[in-house]
């Protein structure tokens, strides 16, 4: 008869115990960890390119109403003259034209106006201000200012609200 071990001996390499008991649990939950620590560093990039992409469509559409004001002072900057009682417009047509309101003429100087564009699209706006007589050194120049909002007129103090100004000296 032949005698087999049932239980190793106490000194010997397989009498030892394992204390690796859990340690498949801690590693997963270390890599569970860091794969949330990279997805919301991700999530965090994406948002703020969300909001940086957002902000650059705004302020083009912001210099485009700027662009309109200033082309609309260009038409009519040999049309009106100081103390006149015609009201600008730009292709004021029901689609997508601008609209001139609030036309004021200042002294014998500079005349300002703003710019609403007329479209289907959220409304914006430019503040445009023509001096005629805008002297730099020995020459005398039409200065136009026009100032573009991503918003509405009424709305310039929103917090959301970009704009962008074009100066065009002629």
């Amino acid at each position: 008869m032949k005698l087999t071990k049932l239980f190793p001996y106490v000194g010997s390499p397989e009498g030892k115990q394992s204390n690796n008991k859990g340690f498949t649990i801690l590693f997963a939950i270390l890599a569970a960890n860091a794969l949330l620590i990279m997805a919301l560093g991700i999530a965090n990039i994406t948002y703020k390119e969300v909001i940086l992409s957002g902000s650059a469509r705004e302020a083009g559409h912001a210099l485009y109403a700027a662009d309109s004001g200033a082309e609309c002072a260009l038409y009519w900057i040999d049309t009106l003259v100081v103390g006149s009682t015609t009201t600008p417009s730009c292709d004021s047509t029901a689609t997508g034209g601008v609209l001139v309101r609030n036309f004021v003429s200042t002294g014998p100087i500079t005349f300002n106006f703003l710019v609403d564009t007329n479209s289907t699209a959220p409304p914006r706006c430019a503040e445009v201000s023509v001096t005629p007589e805008f002297i730099i050194g020995a020459d005398t120049f039409t200065r136009i200012i026009s100032t573009g909002y991503n918003v509405d007129c009424s709305d310039k103090g929103n917090k959301r609200a970009v704009s962008r100004v074009i100066e065009v000296l002629l």
